[in-house]
């Protein structure tokens, strides 16, 4: 149970729940900002994929939504999205990055299936991808290419 006071817990009813996942606090402070004002989303704030799997699992059903750097020291944001499908297909993902070199795009092109938006995000790019996923009728199964697992099979 989340305590009354914890502000990075989802809320329940009204606004939808965002769970936003970068390790560069500017640029994770200015999307929320975007979350918060302009699509009037609560927002939980992770500062690396395994945060965000944290937090994720701490509170099932409370996400309606991830939106997560694909670029990210520890956990990528690929390999957020597979673990996440695993514990909920329907919370839909959205994956954000800066420019992208050759290894990036590589990771990309592994995720075909999520939705993509480049840094830095506009309000009218976050608000034309985000809108549609967080209406109700939007939660549907999801399925990621498995390319982290992929990789992880490739190294073992």
């Amino acid at each position: 149970m989340a305590h009354p006071y914890d502000y990075n817990a989802p809320k329940a009813g009204g606004a939808p729940t965002v769970l936003l996942a970068d390790d560069e606090a500017t640029a994770r402070a200015e999307v929320a900002r975007l979350l918060r004002g302009g699509l009037r989303c609560h927002v939980c704030e992770a500062y690396d994929g395994r945060h965000a799997l944290r937090m994720f699992r701490q509170f099932p059903g409370g996400v309606d939504l991830v939106l997560a750097d694909l670029i990210m020291p520890l956990m990528d944001g690929g390999e957020l999205a597979e673990r996440i499908r695993d514990l909920d297909s329907r919370v839909p993902i959205v994956l954000m990055s800066a420019s992208l070199g050759p290894e990036g795009l590589d990771l990309l092109a592994g995720y075909w299936d999520l939705p993509f938006l480049a840094k830095p995000i506009t309000y009218p790019a976050l608000y034309h991808t985000l809108a549609p996923l967080l209406r109700p009728t939007s939660r549907r199964p999801w399925r990621t290419s498995g390319s982290w697992r992929r990789r992880s099979a490739a190294t073992a």
